[in-house]
Formats: structure tokens, sequence, C-alpha cells
């Protein structure tokens, strides 16, 4: 997901410079909202991760300890990614729209 999320940035980036815009455009059209939606993507990617190493774990030593501690955060932690995936898909919605219009008249 990230390196599809970097591609398609760099499509954007790239259409925006053909077009004869300034790369900065791009950049001040992706920046707002990618404040909130890069960590959100990071912590899901990251916690995925420790859920996975919890759940070897659990399978190969029975360790039960650590992947019961890691699925009780679990609903905090789907909590603060969707908030923030919220928070990016507004700001992506309705101010972005409103600061590249400023920029291009």
């Amino acid at each position: 997901m990230v390196f599809a999320n970097g591609f398609i940035v760099g499509m954007v980036i790239m259409l925006v410079i053909m077009t004869g815009g300034s790369p900065l455009l791009g950049f001040v059209a992706i920046a707002p909202h990618g404040v909130f939606e890069l960590p959100a993507i990071l912590m899901a990617s990251a916690f995925g991760t420790k859920l996975g190493i919890d759940f070897w774990k659990y399978v190969f030593k029975r360790n039960r300890e650590d992947i019961a501690k890691t699925l009780k955060i679990l609903p905090k932690i789907i909590l603060i990614i969707v908030l923030l995936l919220l928070v990016a898909s507004f700001i992506e919605s309705f101010i972005t729209p409103y600061i590249v219009s400023s920029l291009i008249d």
C-alpha cells in the first residue's frame, strides 16, 4: 500500500509538471492530508507486523501473553487509525480543493 501511495503521489506531481504547473503545487495539494494519512498508514503497518509476530510466537512457543496484550489494545489502535483517516479524508475532500483553487487563480 505504501508503494502504491508513493507511486500515485509521483504520478500526480509528474502530471502537474507536464501540464506546466509547479511541483510545489503538487506538494501543496498532497501535504495537508498526508500529515494525517501517513502516520495512520505507518501505525497500521507497524501494528499489523506486531500482531503477526505475536501470532507466530503463540503458534510456535505457546506464548499467550504477548498476543493477549496486543489484542487488548487492538480496538484503541483501530480507533486511532480510523480517526486519522477520517481527518485526512475530510481535509482532502474539503480543504485541499480550496487551497489548490486559491493557488491556481
